[in-house]
């Protein structure tokens, strides 16, 4: 199914007043999509805790990935599902901008906490802070 056939389904949707119904199919399977891609990107939903007691040469390579990782959610993945659900749901602002909020709200948590908790590092020497202002 095609980008155009989704919109025309969701314009007819929201004509019939099944809006919110359409949205309820539509959210979890690009949600989906969102979360398999950051998980093949190599980004993972760690706690605060489980990075404190991780070796520095794991956090090390886990701040690499991080780094590569970003660019690409920010400049393709996160860019192209707000293209995909402004074409789609063209028809409405509300459900456009609601939509797009819930199916990157959860991977954009996970990957913009990652820098917070990192800072916090506990056995943070001067040499590995110079890798963290890298985050």
């Amino acid at each position: 199914m095609g980008k155009m056939d989704l919109k025309s389904i969701a314009d007819c949707m929201i004509a019939a007043g099944y809006g919110r119904e359409c949205v309820k199919i539509y959210q979890p399977n690009r949600k989906s999509v969102v979360d398999e891609t950051l998980y093949y990107l190599g980004i993972e939903k760690l706690s605060s805790s489980h990075i404190q007691k991780m070796d520095w040469k794991l956090l090390e390579i886990k701040i690499k990935n991080w780094l590569t990782a970003v660019k690409i959610a920010v400049t393709t993945l996160f860019h192209d599902e707000k293209i995909l659900c402004d074409y789609v749901f063209s028809a409405s602002d509300n459900i456009r901008e609601s939509c797009f909020s819930e199916i990157t709200k959860d991977g954009a948590l996970t990957l913009f906490l990652f820098p917070e908790m990192v800072a916090k590092y506990r056995r943070l020497s001067l040499e590995k802070m110079f890798r963290v202002l890298d985050v």
